[in-house]
């Protein structure tokens, strides 16, 4: 599935994000981290589930 990017701007200190979304699911919201990479590549989700009135 196809994730369109539907926003890309910059915070007051310059940190670029970068939010992609398709119809119907979730939003995929990137972000740079200050720390350099160590290791393998690592990935943190943070959940925020929504009320859908159902």
């Amino acid at each position: 599935m196809d994730y369109p990017e539907i926003g890309r701007w910059r915070d007051s200190h310059g940190v670029e994000y970068v939010e992609l979304k398709a119809p119907g699911r979730a939003s995929l919201l990137f972000q740079p981290v200050p720390e350099a990479k160590a290791g393998k590549n690592r990935l943190h989700l943070d959940l925020a589930p929504t009320s859908s009135g159902r």
